[in-house]
Parts: C-alpha cells; sequence; structure tokens
C-alpha cells in the first residue's frame, strides 16, 4: 500500500487529470438519463398473481385502469346537465389516443348496452348517448331499474355518483393525462365533483414527487459540508470529502445512462444514498491524516502514512458495502435489483476515487497552521461522546441491561408490523391524486379491482351452456364474498340478454340459442365482447372491485374463490385462475416483501458476517460487527410496528442499506 500511495503522489497531476476525463465522459453518460415511472418493472414478474394480471393486460390490452369519478355536488346524476357532462367524458376518452376502446365502460359507452324486448321488437340501446333530455334521463333511469349488473357496477348506492372507466396502453403517461385533465377541466363546474385517479395520474403524481429528490439532493450536500467543516474547522477538509462523493456519484449515474436504463422512483434517490456513504469514506481518510501530520515530517509523508494504515481497511469496508447493497439484485422486483447494483457500483466508484483522489489532491495542497492545530483540540462532539464512553466502560453491565430492555420493548412491536404495498399510501395526504383515490373509494363500491381469468381447453368452449352456467355460479359466489362489489363477465351478458328476451332469469339450455344471443350482441358494436372474452371463446375475465386492499382480505377471498372454482369446474374443460387486478398485484407485492424481507436480511448479514470475520481475521470480529446491526435493525422495524408504519419495498430495501452501512462503521470503530 505504502508503494501506491507514493507512486500517487509522484503523478498527482496525472492521476487529476485521469479522474477528470472519467468524469468528463460519464458525466455526458449521465446527461442521457431520463425518468419513467414504470410501475410494472417493480412488480414481482415470477409471482403468479402478476403473470394472470399480465394474461389480462395482453388479451384485452390496457397497461393499466384509470377511473373518473363524477359526483352530483347535490341531489342524484338523474338530470340532464349532469349526464350530458358525463356524454361529453366518454366521447373524449374514446377518441383519446391510449386509451382502449373496448375496455370503456359508463353509461354513455358504446360498449354498454341495454337488451330490451316486446313481442313485435327487440332492442340493444345504450344507455345515455347524444344530447341528454328529461325525456332520454328518464328512459335511462327506466332502463337501469331492469338491469341491476349495470346500475350496481357503475352507478353509486345512493345514485349521487357514476364513473368512466377505461383500460389504457403503454404509451407516454403525461401526454394521456394531460388530455383527460383537460377533459375534466371542461366539465367542471359548481354542479359536480369529477376526479381522476388510476395508472397513468398516479405514475405522473409519482414523478413529480420523485424529482423533488434533485433538490433535496442540493440540501444533503449543503448539510454534509457543514457538518464536515465543524469537525475540521478548514474549507480544505469540507471541500474534499464533498467533490470526492459528488464525483462517485456522476461516475455511478454514468454508468447507468451508458447501460440505457432509465431513473425511477428508486434510482433517484441512489445520488443522494451515494453522496452520504461516499462522503462518510472520505473523512476516514482524513482524519487520519491529520492525525499522522502532527507526527509526520511533512504532508506527503503523512499522506503515506494515513493511506497505508485507513487504505487497506476503507477497501475492506467498500467491499462489505458494495456485496451488501449488491445483495438486492436477488430481490424479485426489478427497480429494487437496479437500486441495489447502482448502490454498489456507486461505493465501488467511491473506492477508486477516494483512493487516487484524495491523495493526488492532498498533495497538492499545503497543510495551514490551523489544520496542524485543530486535531489537538476537543470540539463539543467529542466531549460528549468522550462521557458516553467513560460512563459504559464503567458501567458495563448496566449498558448491557438497558440495551436488551429496549431491544426487547421494541423487539415486541416486530410481530405488529403490517405490510402494504398500495403504491397510493406513497404519497402524502396532501396529494390531490390521493384523495381523489380515496373519494372514488368511499362513495363508489371500491376502487381496487379483482380479476379473476378463466381459461378453456379449446377455442369456443367458453360458448357452452354447461361453461356459462358454471361461470355464472362462480359469479354468483363471488357477489356473496362479503368486502367485494361491481362483479361482472362473460356470464352476464348471456344472462341479460336470455332475461330480456326471453323473460329469464338464467343461462339458456340450448347452444343454438346461446349462439343467437351472442351474434344479436356482437351486431350492436365492433367491441361489445371483446373486453370480457377472446375472440375464439377460449377466455374470459371476471372482474370486481372493493375497498380493502389489505392483503389478508385479499388472500381470504382469494382461496374461497379458487376452491369454489375448483369444484364447481370439475369434469369441465375450464380452469380458474386466481387472481389479477390491483388486489392480485398488491397482494403479490405484499407476499414478496414478507418473504424476501427475511431472506434478504438474513442474507446480508450472512455477507457482512462472513466478509468482515475473513477482513477482521477473527470470527468474533464479525459478531461484534453483526451484534449492533441486528438490534439496530429489530429496533426500527419494532418501532414500524408500534408506531403503525407499514412496512413495504421502499423500508425492506432501507433495513439493508442500514445494515450494509452500519457494518462499515463497526468495522472502522473496530479498526480504530
Amino acid at each position: 500500500m505504502e508503494r501506491y500511495v507514493r507512486f500517487v503522489i509522484r503523478n498527482r497531476v496525472l492521476v487529476v487529470v485521469a479522474i477528470a476525463l472519467v468524469t468528463v465522459v460519464l458525466g455526458f453518460e449521465s446527461s442521457r438519463l431520463k425518468m419513467a415511472i414504470k410501475l410494472k418493472e417493480q412488480l414481482p414478474q415470477e409471482h403468479p398473481y402478476v403473470q394472470i394480471q399480465n394474461t389480462v393486460e395482453d388479451l384485452f390490452g390496457g397497461d393499466s385502469p384509470e377511473v373518473i369519478g363524477v359526483f352530483a355536488t347535490h341531489g342524484d346524476i338523474y338530470s340532464p346537465s349532469l349526464m350530458n357532462k358525463v356524454v361529453r367524458l366518454t366521447e373524449g376518452v374514446l377518441n383519446t389516443p391510449g386509451v382502449v376502446r373496448s375496455s370503456v365502460m359508463s353509461l354513455a359507452s358504446p360498449n354498454v348496452r341495454s337488451v330490451t324486448s316486446t313481442e313485435d321488437d327487440i332492442s340493444i340501446e345504450r344507455f345515455a348517448d347524444g344530447e341528454m333530455t328529461d325525456e332520454k334521463v328518464a328512459r335511462m333511469k327506466e332502463l337501469l331499474s331492469r338491469d341491476p349488473l349495470i346500475l350496481e357496477n357503475l352507478v353509486s348506492e345512493d345514485g349521487s355518483g357514476t364513473i368512466i372507466a377505461m383500460d389504457v396502453g403503454s404509451g407516454p403517461d403525461e401526454e394521456l393525462q394531460k388530455s383527460l385533465l383537460a377533459l375534466v377541466e371542461r366539465e367542471k363546474d359548481d354542479s359536480v365533483q369529477i376526479v381522476l385517479a388510476g395508472g397513468p395520474t398516479l405514475r405522473m403524481e409519482i414523478m413529480r414527487y420523485t424529482a423533488l429528490a434533485f433538490p433535496l439532493l442540493l440540501v444533503a450536500i449543503v448539510l454534509i459540508a457543514l457538518i464536515h467543516y465543524d469537525a475540521f474547522r478548514t474549507m480544505q477538509a469540507a471541500f474534499l470529502p464533498i467533490v470526492t462523493a459528488i464525483l462517485s456519484m456522476i461516475w455511478a449515474m454514468g454508468i447507468l445512462g451508458a447501460t440505457g436504463q432509465l431513473m425511477d422512483t428508486w434510482s433517484s434517490v441512489t445520488p443522494i444514498a451515494i453522496l452520504a456513504v461516499a462522503a462518510g469514506h472520505a473523512v476516514q481518510i482524513l482524519k487520519r491524516y491529520y492525525e499522522e501530520l502532527r507526527y509526520a515530517p511533512n504532508s506527503h509523508e503523512a499522506i503515506v502514512r494515513a493511506l497505508s494504515k485507513v487504505g487497506p481497511v476503507m477497501i475492506r469496508v467498500c467491499l462489505i458495502a458494495a456485496f451488501g447493497f449488491g445483495s438486492l439484485m436477488f430481490v424479485g422486483i426489478r427497480s429494487v435489483r437496479v437500486f441495489g447494483i447502482l448502490l454498489a457500483v456507486g461505493i465501488l466508484s467511491a473506492m477508486v476515487i477516494e483512493m487516487t483522489l484524495i491523495p493526488a489532491v492532498r498533495a497538492m495542497m499545503t497543510p495551514s497552521q490551523k489544520e496542524r492545530d485543530h486535531e489537538s483540540r476537543e470540539g463539543w462532539l467529542e466531549r460528549i461522546v468522550g462521557r458516553v464512553t467513560v460512563w459504559v466502560l464503567n458501567r458495563p453491565i448496566q449498558c448491557l441491561v438497558v440495551t436488551l430492555v429496549v431491544t426487547v420493548v421494541f423487539g415486541l412491536g416486530f410481530n405488529r408490523v403490517a405490510v402494504n404495498n398500495n403504491v397510493y399510501n406513497w404519497l402524502p395526504m396532501s396529494s390531490q391524486v390521493r384523495q381523489d383515490y380515496q373519494t372514488l373509494n368511499e362513495r363508489l363500491r371500491g376502487a381496487t379491482s379483482l380479476k379473476i381469468v378463466v381459461e378453456a381447453t379449446e377455442p369456443g368452449a367458453l360458448k357452452s351452456p354447461d361453461a356459462l352456467k358454471a361461470l355464472n355460479d362462480l359469479e354468483e359466489y363471488i357477489r356473496t364474498q362479503q368486502g367485494l362489489a361491481a362483479v361482472s363477465g362473460f356470464a352476464d351478458i348471456v344472462r341479460r340478454m336470455n332475461k330480456a328476451l326471453a323473460s329469464q332469469d338464467a343461462i339458456p339450455e340450448s347452444s343454438d340459442l346461446i349462439a343467437q344471443y351472442l351474434l344479436l350482441y356482437e351486431g350492436s358494436g365492433p367491441d361489445a365482447l371483446s373486453s370480457v372474452v377472446s375472440a375464439d371463446f377460449s377466455q374470459t375475465v371476471i372482474q370486481a372491485f372493493t375497498r380493502d386492499d389489505s392483503t389478508g382480505f385479499a388472500e381470504r377471498v382469494f382461496e374461497n374463490i379458487r376452491s369454489f372454482a375448483d369444484k364447481r369446474f370439475e369434469g369441465l374443460p375450464i380452469r380458474a385462475r386466481v387472481a389479477g387486478g390491483a388486489l392480485g398485484v398488491n397482494a403479490a407485492m405484499d407476499q414478496v416483501v414478507m418473504k424476501e424481507k427475511e431472506m434478504n436480511m438474513i442474507q446480508v448479514s450472512a455477507v457482512i458476517f462472513v466478509l468482515a470475520s475473513l477482513f477482521l481475521g477473527s470470527v468474533w470480529g464479525g459478531i461484534f460487527v453483526m451484534i449492533p446491526m441486528i438490534l439496530a435493525l429489530l429496533i426500527n422495524i419494532g418501532m414500524m410496528g408500534w408506531s403503525g408504519i407499514w412496512f413495504n419495498m421502499s423500508s425492506a430495501a432501507i433495513s439493508a442499506m442500514g445494515v450494509s452501512i452500519g457494518a462499515d462503521f463497526a468495522v472502522y470503530l473496530m479498526f480504530r
């Protein structure tokens, strides 16, 4: 190490130039970075619930749902003025690029029709269309009274609100949201409350808050510089760690840009994390340098002595941190994997820069007398730490007892931790998007969707009376599940047709009659059936909504539906896949976080223990490194349990970070 440091000092100009050139290149690459919030990439793609949701999207289009809620501020929706707003909004949605037309569901959608018959005629008509008058509204109300399924799916229980639901493709969220917002703003007035929630709106709101990470980065730089200045009382000491940390950040972001990755919610916070960790390592070198400066004959010799002693430790600590963060690559969520790899790359970049740039730049500077004198002075923080240390050394038993009691008290909250990965909970209560989501959830029959895919072994099988009866029974069973509402599916259409045309509220016994009904219904519009059943009638989706998005509720309902479907479909060429939709996706996220939370903590701890034991040359050294990390983790998660803070993807990743960063300081402390 000593020969290496002397080489860097002799060639300090070349070293600085080389670091500058690499920084320029990677800085250019970082300028190519773009921000994109792709919530789908934050899902565990190997989980069956997510795969079911992917199947729904592949079959019926749309990357995510979007909902417009229209609520009368006084009275109900059955007025010409309000229904004309619904008609105009629906027409605007149907003509908005990116919206899957066949998925648009509203009282004014061509995909939602009423079937009626008389002795002389069969009528398939839209509930609302064109300029709505008192007569048309009265007719709509009459049709809805005959069709409780449509009424339940699209109108609130008190009649004061209705929805326009749609699925959207994977196009640019910004353009789509601008179009939808423009439609909504044109219709807003004192007579109505219109809210907007769903995938594109949520992603744009998250992007808005994610962008706040960059101003916070400047705040972090200033705070770190102030802390360093307080520690060393020189501008040089405050300046050098910040520079190395910023360069480490640029390198990491440049590597991200060179690989063509996109910035998202996770990677947007890596610059702050890299900044903090890199600055912490740089301080260790400077602290040792100032200690050696008191006894070394000159500054260059102090650099050699300092880096020769602390350099090997810093390399080991950086490797421990890099492996700790890198262990996140085994998490089953792509965004978290990228987050972990980026942090690992950032730490390794910091190691390279600090082992080259700091000795080179420090060798170019002449230490002032103030710098030489400051090391011998005792600051306020040193005095506090000194007193705490004396107390601990004089009362080791009391210290251990206090630590044990605190750990047990907080650790008891560990089992109280609730897992919830509803993305809306990422937003503050003041967010208009979160408030709109809550309005939809409270005033309608729920804003969280449940989707069940039913697949047949051969084309056309879903048109058979036996299959449709089984589908209808499954839909009816889902309606009996407390907490689920607005259930709809392919069998509903056939049953509604039979009720309207044959006055029988049941699935027909005749395959020919079913075929005639479907032909008649398809003739009412090109997208009449495409939102619920595949073109070859081999796959269909049943949809429901709920206000409860908890994992406990989801798993209980899923198990009930799965058990019923297995028994009811026995002997038939069809099977049910439970479950997709937002409820299934949230449950998948919760399961993965709970499972991988434990595995990842064990994995990170094992990596750190092995590396620390190897680097310190002692198993006891590894144990001493891990004990405070484990206790801190128990206290932290236990505090979340006692305070009611949800455990989610973010806190799982932060827990792994805490263990890795804490291990760094434990190794430094033991080295000292």
